[in-house]
């Protein structure tokens, strides 16, 4: 899959790609693409930013392990994506800087015969879909 697509014209990312028996991480840092095969049982924190990744994985995992220590849920996860602290606004999840905001969010829920897509607009829009399976094999259809 990765060599039909022009890496070197993207700028640095991640990409998770997990199933129930594993999950590997693939990163490209701008010149090369690394993956690793990731602990599918432990949680998972990534943190980029164009502000510096260093000035902000510090300040969100600390919130992650922090949240994660009470209730290791969906909900924890929900309230960890749409954290934002007024004191620390450029390293907030929901992060706002003079020349960037967070401006959406996304989470994607799939099980055996579901699957649900969440997205949540800052401007106040929530847009909510319910996915059923017929055959992961063929194809999907809207509910």
């Amino acid at each position: 899959l990765w060599h039909h697509i022009p890496l070197l014209d993207m700028r640095p990312f991640y990409c998770l790609l997990r199933d129930r028996q594993e999950q590997r991480l693939f990163s490209f840092n701008g010149e090369a693409l690394t993956h690793r095969l990731m602990d599918i049982a432990s949680p998972l924190l990534l943190a980029t930013s164009g502000l510096g990744d260093s000035l902000v994985h510090p300040y969100r995992e600390s919130l992650f392990a922090r949240l994660l220590s009470h209730h290791p849920d969906r909900e924890t996860q929900r309230q960890f994506h749409h954290h934002h602290d007024p004191r620390h606004p450029a390293q907030s999840v929901m992060m706002m800087r003079d020349d960037a905001r967070t401006v959406s969010i996304t989470s994607y829920n799939v099980q055996v015969s579901t699957a649900s897509i969440d997205y949540f607009d800052m401007d106040g829009s929530t847009v909510q879909a319910q996915l059923r399976l017929r055959n992961a094999k063929e194809s999907l259809y809207a509910s």
